[in-house]
């Protein structure tokens, strides 16, 4: 039977040593032993307790540990209920600390497996383990450990006087290996490529059906996130690499490993394939820290949760970001720093917009109002009060005598920007998730949870293309400097180019490994920014569909994006809690 762990908290992988982990609790662990063992290593490698009544708590001291051991491992059946498990070092004795579990579901027995990875990175050769049993039936808990000894990559052929098996260069991205014998309790490491997100297979082949050969993808070394296979030969693993798992690591290796406990896996060969990354068409991939045509400029860090929206004064001054720490900041555009603060919502800040002579700024709030500020003192002008959900998108009209916005409600409205009054409610039948005025001022569009984004005359409020080519929500649209094409964001990692005036599907681009969160075009046209939960931004020419260039540095999805006025800069906002400045020159 086959079986497959992935172990993830917030984020990572749950793969400590264990003095990590105990200079990471601050409270002492009060555990009372109501049966107690010992068991040496080199001995007895497993240990079966089987009771009547309840276990209560069981202690085990674990003896004779081989100073040679990069890791053990444990692995614990259960029959009934669950258990808590602690641990402390001995000789001497440190205090007890809690000691991470996942559990499997098996479906075939209903047996609960909880495999325990404790690193040994410090030398020691002892220590406890208790396992407070939560059940109030007797109940058979198994016990099983294994030691694991590190084999350093080998395969055949290798470069002689080499400690990496590709030498200096970088392993191809598909490629099989000889490991020849593996020793039971023996693991053995190949250096991979992985370079961009996508599906990293391997399959390793060996002599017999031993059920205990593993496979680990691992990114540094003792790695970040992994995913385990068990079972007869072939033995399969997959694993989908995001964006996220790519800037956690830089070096990713497979770690194939014997756990049997009494036979070598012989004749042992691993064939792996990683992912083949698109072909940038003008420069390469371009990281926070790189300088040229592309670069980061600033990372601004005032607010004090994450910022979901941000926009550009039309004289190119001044940027306005929306937070969820519910406050707006304007920043120097020059200077970067902090101009004005506004506060007023009483919830998460959902979009902001300038209107077109940047002496006003509205935002839009999860608090379902929208508010119209002063720019230039920051004084609240209006609240906007009409909507029943969170106010999603907002948007002034060129002129900016009107104010657009849409509501997870599912309505749209227009709203008359110098009294507060509802010229016009759209009929919508999917929460808004964004909203956009046409440059001329004669369309909006409407981007919505229910895969379509509509394009309405804006004078009448007629429907007059519904554009339904994505396979999940739209996030968000912008119009072309020109009007005559708009381009679509949406959670499927895709954008769409349409026309405008035809609702025309016009091209697609790939390239995000996440959902698309926004799309800003550049006022000089030819190309456009798009941000996504994969962390991040993609410059994409209107002509073609591989991505210019990717922006790399936010830590957390990126909601919103501007450019300023000039074309020269570009503006992100995410919920890392930063603003980000690009020279895009």
């Amino acid at each position: 039977m086959r079986k497959s762990l992935r172990l993830l908290l917030l984020g990572s992988m749950v793969f400590v040593s264990l003095l990590g982990l105990a200079t990471s609790v601050l409270s002492q662990v009060n555990v009372n032993c109501t049966r107690t063992d010992t068991i040496f290593l080199r001995g007895q490698p497993d240990k079966n307790i089987d009771s009547s009544t309840s276990l209560g708590t069981y202690c085990l001291t674990i003896n004779e540990v081989d100073s040679n051991v990069d890791m053990l491992q444990l692995q614990t059946i259960v029959t009934y209920g669950n258990f808590d498990a602690f641990y402390r070092l001995r000789n001497p004795d440190s205090d007890w600390q809690p000691l991470s579990l996942e559990t499997l579901d098996v479906p075939n027995n209903g047996v609960g497996n909880t495999f325990i990875f404790m690193p040994f990175t410090f030398g020691q050769t002892s220590l406890e383990v208790a396992f407070r049993y939560n059940a109030s039936t007797a109940g058979t808990l198994n016990i099983g450990f294994a030691e694991f000894v590190t084999n350093e990559p080998t395969p055949t052929p290798a470069p002689s006087g080499s400690s990496s098996p590709y030498g200096s260069s970088s392993p191809p991205l598909t490629g099989t290996v000889l490991v020849v014998n593996l020793q039971r309790y023996y693991e053995y490491r190949i250096p991979i490529s992985v370079n961009c997100p996508g599906k990293v297979t391997a399959t390793a082949t060996f002599d017999g059906n031993s059920q205990t050969v593993l496979i680990f993808l691992k990114g540094n070394g003792r790695g970040t996130f992994y995913e385990q296979n068990s079972g007869s030969s072939p033995v399969t693993l997959r694993y989908d690499v995001t964006e996220s798992d790519l800037q956690a690591s830089s070096l990713w290796q497979l770690w194939v490993t014997n756990w049997d406990t009494t036979r070598d896996a012989r004749n042992v060969r691993v064939t792996y394939e990683t992912p083949d990354c698109p072909t940038v068409p003008s420069g390469p991939v371009i990281n926070a820290s790189s300088a040229g045509r592309v670069q980061q400029l600033a990372v601004l860090n005032e607010h004090s949760a994450g910022v979901t929206s941000i926009a550009y004064s039309p004289d190119g001054t001044s940027f306005v970001s929306g937070s969820d720490d519910r406050t707006l900041i304007l920043w120097d555009a020059a200077t970067y720093a902090v101009l004005r603060r506004f506060s007023g919502h009483s919830d998460y800040i959902e979009s902001v917009a300038f209107n077109h002579n940047g002496n006003r700024i509205v935002s839009a709030s999860n608090d379902t109002t929208l508010i119209l500020w002063n720019a230039n003192n920051g004084n609240r002008i209006r609240d906007f009060v009409g909507h029943s959900g969170i106010v999603e998108g907002v948007a002034f009209s060129p002129n900016g005598r009107r104010i657009l916005s849409g509501s997870s409600d599912g309505r749209m409205i227009l709203w008359e920007t110098q009294t507060g009054n509802i010229v016009r409610t759209f009929p919508m039948n999917s929460h808004v998730e964004g909203v956009a005025y046409s440059p001329a001022g004669d369309y909006v569009v409407s981007a919505s949870l229910n895969h379509t984004a509509v394009i309405w005359n804006r004078r009448n409020g007629n429907s007059l293309h519904e554009l339904s080519r994505h396979t999940d929500e739209v996030e968000a649209v912008d119009f072309t400097p020109g009007g005559n094409r708009l381009v679509t964001a949406s959670a499927d990692q895709t954008l769409i180019m349409w026309d405008t005036h035809s609702g025309e599907f016009l091209r697609q681009f790939r390239g995000h490994s996440a959902s698309v969160e926004d799309v800003a075009f550049s006022p000089i046209g030819g190309f456009f920014a798009s941000s996504s939960q994969d962390n991040t931004i993609m410059l994409w020419s209107v002509d073609n569909s591989n991505p210019l260039a990717v922006l790399r540095g936010h830590t957390a999805r990126i909601d919103g994006l501007a450019f300023s006025p000039d074309g020269a800069f570009l503006v992100s906002a995410s919920m890392d809690g930063t603003v980000r400045v690009w020279g895009v020159r």
